[in-house]
Protein backbone atom coordinates (compact mmCIF):
# COMPACT_ATOMS: atom_id res chain seq x y z
CA UNK A 1 0.00 0.00 0.00
CA UNK A 2 1.24 3.56 -1.10
CA UNK A 3 1.93 5.05 2.34
CA UNK A 4 1.09 8.76 1.57
CA UNK A 5 -1.15 11.24 3.84
CA UNK A 6 -1.91 14.81 2.76
CA UNK A 7 -4.22 17.57 3.26
CA UNK A 8 -7.19 16.59 1.77
CA UNK A 9 -7.32 12.63 2.17
CA UNK A 10 -8.40 13.40 6.34
CA UNK A 11 -6.15 11.19 7.81
CA UNK A 12 -7.17 8.47 5.26
CA UNK A 13 -4.13 6.14 3.43
CA UNK A 14 -3.92 7.51 -0.01
CA UNK A 15 -3.52 4.68 -3.09
CA UNK A 16 -3.67 5.22 -6.59
CA UNK A 17 -6.27 3.45 -9.05
CA UNK A 18 -4.22 0.46 -9.64
CA UNK A 19 -3.45 0.30 -5.88
CA UNK A 20 -6.97 0.01 -5.43
CA UNK A 21 -8.22 -2.45 -7.24
CA UNK A 22 -5.20 -4.90 -5.48
CA UNK A 23 -5.87 -3.81 -2.00
CA UNK A 24 -9.87 -4.75 -2.60
CA UNK A 25 -9.13 -7.91 -4.33
CA UNK A 26 -6.35 -9.11 -2.04
CA UNK A 27 -8.73 -8.44 1.10
CA UNK A 28 -11.74 -10.55 -0.46
CA UNK A 29 -9.33 -13.26 -2.11
CA UNK A 30 -7.76 -13.74 1.42
CA UNK A 31 -11.29 -13.62 3.57
CA UNK A 32 -12.57 -16.49 0.86
CA UNK A 33 -9.59 -18.49 1.35
CA UNK A 34 -9.77 -18.34 4.94
CA UNK A 35 -13.57 -19.56 5.29
CA UNK A 36 -14.52 -15.76 6.75
CA UNK A 37 -17.83 -14.72 5.65
CA UNK A 38 -17.75 -11.55 3.68
CA UNK A 39 -20.26 -10.28 5.73
CA UNK A 40 -17.87 -9.84 8.74
CA UNK A 41 -15.31 -8.10 5.94
CA UNK A 42 -16.14 -4.26 7.12
CA UNK A 43 -17.86 -2.11 4.56
CA UNK A 44 -15.67 0.05 2.22
CA UNK A 45 -15.50 3.78 1.77
CA UNK A 46 -13.32 5.23 -1.36
CA UNK A 47 -12.95 8.81 -1.56
CA UNK A 48 -12.45 10.69 -4.73
CA UNK A 49 -12.80 13.34 -7.40
CA UNK A 50 -15.04 12.41 -9.90
CA UNK A 51 -14.54 10.73 -13.16
CA UNK A 52 -10.97 9.43 -11.75
CA UNK A 53 -11.65 5.44 -12.43
CA UNK A 54 -13.44 4.29 -8.78
CA UNK A 55 -16.05 2.59 -10.16
CA UNK A 56 -14.33 1.37 -13.26
CA UNK A 57 -11.44 0.35 -10.45
CA UNK A 58 -14.31 -1.82 -8.79
CA UNK A 59 -14.75 -4.14 -12.15
CA UNK A 60 -11.02 -4.81 -12.39
CA UNK A 61 -10.68 -6.07 -8.85
CA UNK A 62 -14.31 -8.34 -9.49
CA UNK A 63 -12.06 -9.78 -12.43
CA UNK A 64 -9.14 -10.80 -10.23
CA UNK A 65 -10.97 -11.95 -7.49
CA UNK A 66 -12.72 -14.54 -9.82
CA UNK A 67 -9.44 -15.65 -11.44
CA UNK A 68 -7.91 -16.11 -7.70
CA UNK A 69 -10.79 -18.10 -6.14
CA UNK A 70 -12.17 -19.90 -8.83
CA UNK A 71 -15.68 -18.65 -7.82
CA UNK A 72 -18.29 -16.91 -9.53
CA UNK A 73 -18.51 -12.89 -8.94
CA UNK A 74 -21.56 -10.91 -9.19
CA UNK A 75 -21.09 -7.12 -9.15
CA UNK A 76 -24.21 -4.63 -8.35
CA UNK A 77 -23.62 -1.37 -9.11
CA UNK A 78 -26.03 1.05 -7.59
CA UNK A 79 -26.07 4.58 -8.50
CA UNK A 80 -27.72 6.26 -5.64
CA UNK A 81 -28.63 9.33 -7.44
CA UNK A 82 -30.84 7.11 -9.34
CA UNK A 83 -32.70 5.53 -6.87
CA UNK A 84 -35.47 6.82 -4.20
CA UNK A 85 -35.62 4.86 -0.67
CA UNK A 86 -38.48 2.95 -2.29
CA UNK A 87 -35.74 1.46 -4.86
CA UNK A 88 -33.86 0.30 -1.86
CA UNK A 89 -36.83 -0.66 0.86
CA UNK A 90 -38.83 -2.34 -1.30
CA UNK A 91 -42.37 -1.62 -1.74
CA UNK A 92 -45.15 -2.30 0.97
CA UNK A 93 -47.84 -4.69 0.44
CA UNK A 94 -51.34 -4.69 3.01
CA UNK A 95 -51.34 -7.90 4.66
CA UNK A 96 -54.85 -8.21 6.23
CA UNK A 97 -54.70 -10.69 8.25
CA UNK A 98 -51.99 -10.19 10.17
CA UNK A 99 -52.64 -6.07 9.90
CA UNK A 100 -49.41 -4.84 8.78
CA UNK A 101 -47.49 -4.82 5.86
CA UNK A 102 -44.85 -6.49 3.94
CA UNK A 103 -42.31 -5.16 2.10
CA UNK A 104 -41.31 -6.62 -1.63
CA UNK A 105 -37.40 -7.38 -1.79
CA UNK A 106 -36.18 -5.08 -4.94
CA UNK A 107 -35.12 -7.19 -7.46
CA UNK A 108 -31.05 -5.69 -6.86
CA UNK A 109 -30.88 -7.62 -3.95
CA UNK A 110 -32.28 -10.91 -5.00
CA UNK A 111 -28.54 -12.09 -4.62
CA UNK A 112 -27.04 -15.22 -5.36
CA UNK A 113 -26.43 -16.86 -2.01
CA UNK A 114 -24.25 -19.61 -3.47
CA UNK A 115 -21.47 -20.86 -2.15
CA UNK A 116 -19.66 -21.24 -5.24
CA UNK A 117 -20.80 -17.10 -5.92
CA UNK A 118 -19.23 -13.77 -4.35
CA UNK A 119 -21.25 -10.74 -4.45
CA UNK A 120 -19.96 -6.98 -4.68
CA UNK A 121 -22.68 -4.36 -3.99
CA UNK A 122 -21.17 -0.78 -4.41
CA UNK A 123 -23.32 1.77 -3.44
CA UNK A 124 -21.64 4.80 -5.74
CA UNK A 125 -22.09 8.53 -5.40
CA UNK A 126 -23.11 8.28 -1.67
CA UNK A 127 -21.99 11.28 -0.61
CA UNK A 128 -24.24 12.78 -3.52
CA UNK A 129 -27.36 11.26 -2.59
CA UNK A 130 -30.15 13.09 -0.45
CA UNK A 131 -30.14 12.51 3.32
CA UNK A 132 -33.00 9.63 2.70
CA UNK A 133 -30.88 7.74 0.42
CA UNK A 134 -27.91 7.95 3.05
CA UNK A 135 -30.12 7.22 5.47
CA UNK A 136 -30.80 3.87 3.73
CA UNK A 137 -27.51 3.25 2.34
CA UNK A 138 -25.86 3.35 5.72
CA UNK A 139 -27.83 0.68 7.09
CA UNK A 140 -26.50 -1.60 4.14
CA UNK A 141 -23.07 -0.83 5.05
CA UNK A 142 -23.49 -1.10 8.68
CA UNK A 143 -26.09 -4.17 9.20
CA UNK A 144 -26.12 -5.60 6.00
CA UNK A 145 -29.88 -5.43 5.79
CA UNK A 146 -32.26 -2.83 4.68
CA UNK A 147 -35.45 -3.07 6.62
CA UNK A 148 -36.28 -6.51 6.56
CA UNK A 149 -34.47 -7.59 3.59
CA UNK A 150 -30.91 -8.72 4.50
CA UNK A 151 -28.24 -9.39 2.44
CA UNK A 152 -26.54 -13.14 1.78
CA UNK A 153 -23.08 -14.00 4.16
CA UNK A 154 -20.92 -13.75 0.60
CA UNK A 155 -21.84 -10.24 -0.21
CA UNK A 156 -19.12 -7.71 0.23
CA UNK A 157 -20.22 -4.06 0.69
CA UNK A 158 -18.47 -1.01 -0.70
CA UNK A 159 -19.29 2.21 -1.02
CA UNK A 160 -17.53 5.44 -3.16
CA UNK A 161 -18.20 9.28 -3.04
CA UNK A 162 -16.36 12.66 -3.38
CA UNK A 163 -14.79 14.47 -0.83
CA UNK A 164 -16.40 17.77 0.01
CA UNK A 165 -13.06 19.44 -1.28
CA UNK A 166 -13.85 18.31 -4.62
CA UNK A 167 -16.09 21.43 -5.69
CA UNK A 168 -19.30 18.63 -6.20
CA UNK A 169 -21.87 17.64 -4.41
CA UNK A 170 -20.82 16.21 -1.53
CA UNK A 171 -22.61 15.64 2.15
CA UNK A 172 -20.51 15.49 5.31
CA UNK A 173 -19.98 12.11 7.09
CA UNK A 174 -21.25 11.47 10.54
CA UNK A 175 -18.31 10.43 12.26
CA UNK A 176 -20.38 7.48 13.93
CA UNK A 177 -20.60 6.15 10.90
CA UNK A 178 -16.77 7.03 9.53
CA UNK A 179 -16.05 4.96 12.83
CA UNK A 180 -17.29 1.68 11.25
CA UNK A 181 -15.78 2.14 7.66
CA UNK A 182 -12.79 1.04 5.70
CA UNK A 183 -11.71 4.26 4.64
CA UNK A 184 -9.24 4.95 1.30
CA UNK A 185 -8.82 8.12 -0.46
CA UNK A 186 -8.25 7.59 -3.97
CA UNK A 187 -6.12 8.99 -6.78
CA UNK A 188 -5.26 8.56 -10.65
CA UNK A 189 -2.23 7.25 -12.01
CA UNK A 190 -0.91 8.05 -15.37
CA UNK A 191 0.73 4.55 -15.53
CA UNK A 192 -2.30 2.29 -13.98
CA UNK A 193 -4.53 4.26 -16.54
CA UNK A 194 -2.06 3.96 -19.60
CA UNK A 195 -2.77 -0.05 -18.77
CA UNK A 196 -6.41 0.57 -18.79
CA UNK A 197 -6.40 2.67 -21.88
CA UNK A 198 -4.30 0.20 -24.07
CA UNK A 199 -6.65 -2.54 -23.38
CA UNK A 200 -9.65 0.06 -24.09
CA UNK A 201 -8.47 1.13 -27.56
CA UNK A 202 -8.74 4.69 -26.04
CA UNK A 203 -7.57 6.21 -29.24
CA UNK A 204 -3.50 6.63 -28.82
CA UNK A 205 -3.07 10.19 -30.05
CA UNK A 206 -4.79 10.93 -26.59
CA UNK A 207 -2.28 8.40 -24.75
CA UNK A 208 0.20 9.94 -26.33
CA UNK A 209 -0.71 13.43 -25.27
CA UNK A 210 -1.15 12.10 -21.60
CA UNK A 211 2.19 10.54 -22.03
CA UNK A 212 4.11 13.73 -22.11
CA UNK A 213 2.48 15.53 -19.90
CA UNK A 214 0.36 13.39 -17.26
CA UNK A 215 -0.62 16.23 -15.66
CA UNK A 216 -3.51 16.98 -17.96
CA UNK A 217 -5.56 13.05 -16.88
CA UNK A 218 -6.89 14.85 -14.16
CA UNK A 219 -7.11 18.51 -13.45
CA UNK A 220 -8.80 20.55 -10.15
CA UNK A 221 -11.48 22.26 -12.22
CA UNK A 222 -12.16 25.96 -11.02
CA UNK A 223 -15.09 27.08 -9.41
CA UNK A 224 -16.20 28.17 -12.46
CA UNK A 225 -15.43 24.99 -15.02
CA UNK A 226 -18.09 22.86 -15.80
CA UNK A 227 -15.86 20.77 -18.56
CA UNK A 228 -12.52 19.54 -17.41
CA UNK A 229 -10.10 16.72 -18.02
CA UNK A 230 -10.46 13.47 -15.96
CA UNK A 231 -9.92 9.83 -17.03
CA UNK A 232 -13.66 9.84 -17.71
CA UNK A 233 -13.85 12.72 -20.37
CA UNK A 234 -11.32 11.62 -21.63
CA UNK A 235 -12.81 8.48 -22.75
CA UNK A 236 -15.63 10.66 -24.27
CA UNK A 237 -13.17 12.48 -26.44
CA UNK A 238 -11.58 8.76 -27.77
CA UNK A 239 -15.10 8.30 -28.76
CA UNK A 240 -15.51 11.42 -30.35
CA UNK A 241 -12.62 10.96 -32.26
CA UNK A 242 -13.38 7.64 -33.60
CA UNK A 243 -16.83 9.65 -35.39
CA UNK A 244 -13.91 11.70 -37.27
CA UNK A 245 -11.00 10.49 -38.71
CA UNK A 246 -10.37 12.63 -41.21
CA UNK A 247 -9.20 15.18 -38.33
CA UNK A 248 -9.75 17.09 -35.24
CA UNK A 249 -9.33 20.99 -36.12
CA UNK A 250 -13.16 21.69 -36.75
CA UNK A 251 -14.18 19.30 -33.74
CA UNK A 252 -12.42 21.05 -31.15
CA UNK A 253 -15.76 22.07 -29.48
CA UNK A 254 -16.92 18.55 -28.87
CA UNK A 255 -13.75 18.27 -27.28
CA UNK A 256 -13.75 20.81 -25.36
CA UNK A 257 -17.47 20.50 -24.26
CA UNK A 258 -15.41 17.08 -22.26
CA UNK A 259 -12.25 18.31 -21.29
CA UNK A 260 -12.54 22.18 -21.23
CA UNK A 261 -11.54 24.57 -24.24
CA UNK A 262 -7.60 25.26 -22.89
CA UNK A 263 -7.17 21.69 -22.61
CA UNK A 264 -8.74 20.52 -25.88
CA UNK A 265 -6.85 23.03 -27.53
CA UNK A 266 -3.67 21.93 -26.08
CA UNK A 267 -4.31 18.27 -27.61
CA UNK A 268 -5.61 19.47 -30.45
CA UNK A 269 -2.08 21.50 -31.36
CA UNK A 270 -0.76 18.20 -30.12
CA UNK A 271 -2.51 16.27 -33.10
CA UNK A 272 -1.45 18.88 -35.26
CA UNK A 273 2.07 17.25 -34.59
CA UNK A 274 1.17 13.91 -33.83
CA UNK A 275 4.51 11.77 -35.06
CA UNK A 276 6.79 14.39 -34.49
CA UNK A 277 9.58 12.83 -32.46
CA UNK A 278 11.75 15.58 -30.76
CA UNK A 279 12.83 13.94 -27.50
CA UNK A 280 13.41 16.75 -24.75
CA UNK A 281 16.42 14.70 -23.57
CA UNK A 282 18.38 14.68 -27.14
CA UNK A 283 18.08 18.82 -27.40
CA UNK A 284 19.19 19.57 -23.49
CA UNK A 285 22.01 17.20 -24.90
CA UNK A 286 22.21 19.18 -28.14
CA UNK A 287 21.79 15.93 -30.03
CA UNK A 288 18.60 17.00 -31.94
CA UNK A 289 18.93 18.26 -35.64
CA UNK A 290 15.13 18.09 -36.74
CA UNK A 291 12.69 20.92 -36.44
CA UNK A 292 8.95 21.08 -37.11
CA UNK A 293 8.49 21.81 -41.11
CA UNK A 294 4.61 23.51 -40.56
CA UNK A 295 3.27 26.28 -37.78
CA UNK A 296 1.39 23.90 -36.34
CA UNK A 297 3.73 21.64 -35.68
CA UNK A 298 5.76 24.11 -34.70
CA UNK A 299 3.17 25.03 -32.05
CA UNK A 300 2.61 21.88 -30.78
CA UNK A 301 6.45 21.47 -30.20
CA UNK A 302 6.17 24.68 -28.12
CA UNK A 303 3.39 23.60 -26.08
CA UNK A 304 5.01 20.31 -25.61
CA UNK A 305 8.63 21.80 -24.26
CA UNK A 306 6.71 24.03 -22.17
CA UNK A 307 4.53 21.44 -20.47
CA UNK A 308 8.04 18.99 -19.49
CA UNK A 309 10.04 21.75 -18.35
CA UNK A 310 7.32 23.10 -16.22
CA UNK A 311 7.49 19.60 -14.73
CA UNK A 312 10.90 19.31 -13.90
CA UNK A 313 12.18 19.46 -10.39
CA UNK A 314 15.57 20.11 -10.98
CA UNK A 315 16.74 23.10 -12.46
CA UNK A 316 18.87 22.52 -15.76
CA UNK A 317 22.98 22.68 -16.18
CA UNK A 318 24.14 25.25 -17.73
CA UNK A 319 25.19 23.01 -20.89
CA UNK A 320 21.59 22.02 -20.91
CA UNK A 321 20.63 25.55 -21.21
CA UNK A 322 22.65 26.42 -23.58
CA UNK A 323 21.61 23.44 -25.79
CA UNK A 324 18.05 24.34 -25.53
CA UNK A 325 18.36 27.96 -26.23
CA UNK A 326 20.77 27.37 -29.06
CA UNK A 327 17.72 24.84 -30.60
CA UNK A 328 15.20 27.48 -29.68
CA UNK A 329 17.13 30.10 -31.11
CA UNK A 330 16.28 28.08 -34.53
CA UNK A 331 12.52 28.81 -34.06
CA UNK A 332 11.06 32.38 -35.90
CA UNK A 333 11.88 35.31 -33.79
CA UNK A 334 8.21 35.25 -32.72
CA UNK A 335 7.74 31.60 -31.56
CA UNK A 336 11.92 31.74 -29.71
CA UNK A 337 10.85 34.89 -28.24
CA UNK A 338 7.91 33.31 -26.75
CA UNK A 339 9.59 30.14 -25.04
CA UNK A 340 12.30 32.47 -23.73
CA UNK A 341 9.64 34.25 -22.01
CA UNK A 342 8.22 31.12 -20.63
CA UNK A 343 11.33 30.05 -19.63
CA UNK A 344 12.29 33.50 -17.31
CA UNK A 345 9.06 32.44 -15.37
CA UNK A 346 9.46 28.16 -15.00
CA UNK A 347 11.62 26.90 -12.06
CA UNK A 348 14.08 24.81 -13.85
CA UNK A 349 14.77 27.18 -16.67
CA UNK A 350 14.58 31.03 -14.90
CA UNK A 351 17.91 31.19 -12.65
CA UNK A 352 20.06 29.57 -15.83
CA UNK A 353 18.91 31.23 -18.32
CA UNK A 354 20.06 34.72 -17.92
CA UNK A 355 23.75 33.13 -17.60
CA UNK A 356 23.00 31.38 -21.01
CA UNK A 357 25.75 32.98 -23.43
CA UNK A 358 23.42 31.46 -26.31
CA UNK A 359 20.61 33.47 -24.67
CA UNK A 360 22.53 36.66 -24.32
CA UNK A 361 23.76 36.62 -28.08
CA UNK A 362 20.05 35.81 -28.92
CA UNK A 363 18.76 38.73 -27.14
CA UNK A 364 21.36 41.01 -28.03
CA UNK A 365 20.24 39.82 -32.06
CA UNK A 366 16.70 40.76 -31.58
CA UNK A 367 16.97 43.21 -28.69
CA UNK A 368 15.64 46.23 -30.70
CA UNK A 369 12.81 43.87 -31.98
CA UNK A 370 11.17 42.12 -28.31
CA UNK A 371 11.25 43.50 -25.13
CA UNK A 372 11.61 41.10 -22.25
Amino acid sequence: MKAKIDARSSGMPTLYTGEMVDEIADLCIRAVKSGLPLRQVPSIFLWGQPGIGKSEGIKQAAQKIEEAVGKRVVLTDIRLLLFSPVDLRGIPVADPARESALWLKPKIFAMDSSDDVINLLLLDELTAAPQSMQAAAYQICLDRRVGEHKLPDNCLVMAAGNRTTDRSVAFQMPKALCSRLLHFNVEPDFKDWKKWAERENIDERIIQFLEKDPSRLVMEPRISDIAYPSPRTWSFVSRILSLYPEGIRKQVPLIASAVGLDCAMEFASFCSGYGMDYSLDQILKGECRAFPKSADQLFALCQSLQSQLAARKTSLKTTQMDNLASYVSHFPPDYAQSLFQVFQTLPCTKKVLITSPVYKEWKKKYGESFSG
